[in-house]
């Protein structure tokens, strides 16, 4: 790897996570439904096939994937307890790594790669990781609103 490559070091040295070994996905919806649909397919594929999935998204979607999930056989309660499974409040992780409006790339890479990093233990070289995030779009102007609270 070059000094280029932008990477995150696990806590075992010979696992080290490259940023850029990845893909990165949109989706646009305009009905809940829809995105709770794709969403189930996309992580219960991760969560069913021994990899590991971390959602960060508002209350009522999680708590709806987690039911889609459920109603489609996979065991969600089993799956956190292995640590595959990983439901994260969206407003509530965003306000970790922001400052002011903008996102801080450190504190992103050590937020999101220590929750990335947790999915992995013990480590295996097979194991992948979907995560998917909502409301990344709202991060300019969310610390109004968590001030007027």
């Amino acid at each position: 790897m070059d000094s280029k490559t932008p990477s995150f070091h696990l806590s075992s040295p010979q696992q080290e996570l490259n940023l850029h070994r990845h893909t990165h996905s949109v989706q646009f919806y305009s009905d809940d439904a829809f995105l709770i649909d794709v969403l189930s397919r996309f992580m219960g594929s991760a969560v069913g096939a021994g990899d590991a999935a971390i959602v960060i998204a508002t209350p009522q979607h999680r708590r709806a994937l987690a039911e889609r999930l459920a109603a489609r056989g996979l065991d969600v309660e089993r799956a956190v307890e292995q640590g595959r499974y990983v439901a994260l409040d969206a407003a509530e992780t965003l306000l970790q790594f922001m400052i002011g409006d903008w996102p801080d790339e450190a504190r992103f890479v050590k937020l999101i790669g220590g929750v990335i990093a947790a999915q992995s233990k013990p480590p295996k070289a097979s194991m992948a990781v979907q995560l998917y995030s909502e409301r990344w779009s709202h991060c300019c102007g969310m610390r109004e609103r968590a001030a007027r609270r």
